[in-house]
């Protein structure tokens, strides 16, 4: 008999328009599953949100959540374009 675990995050996607960026932004929400209103979210904001899904990040988080290795936590994947140094702030420094 095969045991299927539930998943422990959702993940939502949308579509913003950024006036500073001039482009629409596509972020990823992975949403903690099943949260009491009373529970305590942590926020986790990640550049390059477009790797997540190749990293099977929703898989690692379920892990996590069921070892009880970390708290609840929203993470947020802000997904960049092919001008990403560009948009970090640093355009004036060449730092890269």
């Amino acid at each position: 008999m095969e045991q299927y675990l539930l998943k422990t995050v959702n993940v939502e996607t949308a579509h913003l328009h950024s006036h500073f960026l001039k482009r629409a932004v596509t972020v990823d929400f992975y949403l903690p599953a099943n949260l009491i209103e009373s529970d305590f979210v942590s926020l986790l904001l990640i550049n390059d949100g477009q790797d997540l899904p190749k990293m099977n990040f929703d898989a690692l988080l379920d892990e996590l959540n069921r070892e009880g290795k970390i708290h609840p936590v929203l993470c947020v994947g802000i997904y960049a374009n092919e001008d990403r140094k560009m948009e970090y702030g640093t355009s004036n420094f060449l730092d890269y």
